[in-house]
């Protein structure tokens, strides 16, 4: 069997990155275009590549114009105006996603732009433009080559104004494998992994037991460094040398939600990563089957725990709220919970009101989840 060569063929774990930014596209459009507010959507794709591989399959500059000519023709026509940005810093490749998107189907209000500028600047311009958003939604896709260029402070600085969401691929393996030593060395070759893991982790030094060790560890300093945030990852092997992890950064829960339905949509057994090698499971069968222990445990720690603190419990666990309503059903036919209005609305036999509806300000109906000491 021959080798598949990554220049000329899209190797499964690239396809599996396109299947997820592709699901999370056509979610995206049909719930910002109907949100009543957003006139205009902004599409950014900072490293396009050439849009298609030798042997046909598309990337993603091809994939989000089949998003949004789904989208056009699944709503009758009318759709509000988009404008997908295309930039690499590659001039053959740019050119030749030019050639390949004039003749693409494009809506009469999809505007098509096509750069060829170095990240760096381009990041700089992109800032500008999204800080001056008013009545317009953007969603970031960021898949570069490598890490280098990538600094937290640029993402923070387009997601300031919660008016764009961002979604980041990064080279995690190889990061990894340089990423204990690149803190203790100070050879020039290591600086840009150093200043990146000084600006995500500063001042501690870290130790990383393993690379989901060091995937785990950089979502939750990206969470703290970005509190007002909701951060979530999907993690992608290709062989056990060669791992890939999605990172997404939105200011909303229900973009949030959306990214994890997504996850559960491309990864229908755990929700959380893919994986190549049909031969064992990304994550321990004990991560995969304590999560109803979690809940529990989180119920009965919070005294005071509603409909509203169990929805978001579970997103930021991976887990969607029907998957929280099979946990507490059991709970509740065991009788070992009872739900409680706090309201004094009528509670529907086997209803939690979990959904985001009710984490909204118009979410009138709140329960209070409870543990039965027997």
């Amino acid at each position: 069997m021959t080798k598949q060569n990554a220049k000329t063929q899209m190797l499964e774990h690239s396809k599996a990155k396109v299947e997820l930014y592709k699901r999370y596209l056509s979610i995206y459009l049909n719930i910002i275009s109907r949100d009543g507010y957003t006139k205009k959507i902004y599409l950014y794709d900072l490293f396009c590549g050439e849009g298609e591989y030798s042997d046909g399959s598309k990337g993603s500059p091809l994939v989000a114009l089949e998003v949004i000519r789904e989208h056009f023709f699944q709503n009758d026509k009318k759709i509000i105006s988009i404008r997908l940005f295309l930039n690499d810093d590659r001039r053959e490749k740019i050119d030749k996603v030019e050639r390949l998107v004039d003749d693409c189907f494009k809506p009469y209000n999809c505007v098509v732009e096509f750069r060829n500028e170095d990240y760096s600047e381009l990041v700089k311009h992109m800032i500008n433009e999204i800080e001056q958003f008013e009545n317009e939604k953007g969603l970031i896709f960021i898949d570069p080559y490598g890490y280098k260029q990538i600094k937290l402070n640029d993402i923070k600085r387009s997601l300031d104004g919660n008016k764009t969401e961002v979604i980041l691929f990064l080279p995690i393996s190889f990061m990894y494998r340089f990423a204990e030593v690149a803190q203790a060395d100070d050879l020039p070759g290591y600086e840009p992994l150093r200043k990146f893991i000084g600006e995500v982790f500063s001042p501690t030094i870290q130790h990383f037991k393993s690379v989901y060790d060091f995937i785990k560890k950089l979502k939750f300093a990206f969470r703290d460094k970005l509190k007002n945030y909701y951060i979530d990852t999907f993690t992608i092997e290709r062989d056990s040398h060669n791992i890939y992890c999605l990172f997404f950064f939105t200011s909303h829960i229900r973009g949030f939600e959306k990214m994890i339905e997504t996850k559960w949509k491309t990864d229908e057994q755990e929700g959380r990563g893919f994986r190549l090698s049909k031969q064992g499971k990304l994550f321990s069968l004990r991560e995969l089957t304590d999560f109803p222990q979690k809940v529990y445990d989180f119920i009965r720690l919070n005294k005071n725990c509603t409909n509203k603190d169990l929805y978001k419990y579970g997103l930021f666990n991976g887990y969607l709220p029907k998957h929280l309503r099979q946990i507490i059903s059991q709970f509740q036919e065991k009788g070992k919970l009872r739900v409680i209005s706090q309201t004094q609305q009528k509670i529907r036999k086997g209803a939690f009101y979990l959904d985001y509806k009710y984490h909204t300000p118009y979410g009138r109906i709140i329960v209070k989840f409870e543990i039965v000491n027997n």
